[in-house]
């Protein structure tokens, strides 16, 4: 079935002051879900040179629009945000549609640009055209910490939390079908690098948690989940030979009301470019061990070439081998994979 779509928007700028400014936008997606429809609308047909207009075409609108305040060590940006259920235009593959938005963004730097934050925090819901029988709203809070100890050790926190609850807008609507729920999610990642003219090491560590906690009786018991996940790395790169080496470790913990599944993993590589690095080699090696009612392990392996024809013109060859053999003989089958690429990419 052909379909047809034309989009429009205006976006403004205006910078009031040399520390305070305004954004806006507004788009028009006007889309025909059928050409071919014989139900048509006389009154609108004078339209029809510019898109096939039919009773099968939809006008869709979204609008935003912020003003910020910034210095150089601090900006606080307002921004509004409201989206027509359903909008949908043929250049966008993703879109949050029936949603209306109000956020409030801080961020600042002190301590000689040592210790950096930015965060986030804003109210949205759905429904915004009261056609549905309950509206969901969300509150949402991100916020990040940069701390550089020394020119050579960090530290990087984010947290984040998203609430979101369902207010029915009819007398009866059964309970398990409203969201009452918060997800969670806390990340600390500690750096250490030690850059010098030839050789640059670098040890990363991170641990991150992260929770769903459901506060809806009916619906807690399938929904819950905490997710914990611990890696350490270490990355070796020699300069003038052009080659680099990595490692690292990991360890995942999925846990569920009725289940948990540990995945513990490995990981190695190396990298080196020949010819002035016109010639890039790779080769990549993990190895996984799942635990859950079923434990498996999984090995990978990879091949890759990739040769600059030019400054816009590449071909590549790659190989990766998946082998997955499980620990209990008969519980899931055994298999091994193996795919080649053979690539060719032109970027402007």
């Amino acid at each position: 079935m052909p379909e047809a779509n034309i989009v429009g928007s205006v976006v403004t700028h205006l910078t009031i002051s040399s520390h305070l400014y305004v954004d806006a936008d507004l788009g028009l997606s006007i889309y025909t879900n059928n050409v071919n429809s014989s139900l048509k609308l006389p009154e609108l047909e004078k339209y029809n040179l510019i898109i096939p207009i039919n009773l099968s075409t939809q006008k869709f609108l979204a609008y935003s629009a912020a003003i910020g305040y910034k210095q150089k060590y601090f900006s606080l940006k307002l921004a509004y945000k409201w989206v027509e259920p359903g909008f949908k235009s043929m250049g966008t593959y993703f879109f949050n549609s029936d949603m209306e938005q109000i956020s409030i963004a801080p961020a600042f730097q002190v301590l000689k640009n040592r210790l950096r934050f930015s965060g986030n925090l804003g109210l949205q819901w759905d429904n915004v055209r009261k056609q549905k029988t309950a509206t969901t709203s969300r509150t949402v809070f991100s916020g990040g910490l940069n701390i550089d100890f020394t020119k050579k050790l960090g530290l990087d926190i984010a947290i984040s939390n998203y609430s979101m609850n369902s207010t029915p807008q009819v007398s009866l609507v059964n309970q398990k079908y409203l969201l009452t729920n918060t997800s969670k999610s806390y990340s600390f990642s500690p750096r250490f690098i030690l850059a010098k003219k030839s050789v640059n090491q670098m040890f990363t560590a991170n641990f991150t948690l992260s929770q769903l906690i459901d506060a809806n009786s009916s619906t807690q018991s399938i929904n819950e989940i905490e997710t914990k996940m611990a890696f350490i790395s270490y990355s070796l790169n020699f300069l003038k030979n052009a080659i680099t080496f990595n490692a690292s470790a990991n360890l995942i913990i999925n846990t569920l009301k009725s289940d948990e599944t540990k995945n513990y993993g490995l990981n190695a590589g190396i990298n080196k470019g020949i010819l002035k690095n016109k010639i890039q080699l790779g080769s990549n090696i993990s190895y996984t061990l799942s635990k859950s009612k079923g434990s498996s392990n999984v090995l990978n392996l990879g091949l890759n070439c990739l040769y600059n024809l030019s400054k816009h013109n590449r071909i590549y060859v790659r190989w990766i081998m998946l082998h997955n053999k499980p620990v209990e003989a008969g519980s899931i089958p055994s298999f091994t994979e193996n795919t080649g690429e053979f690539g060719y990419s032109f970027s402007f």
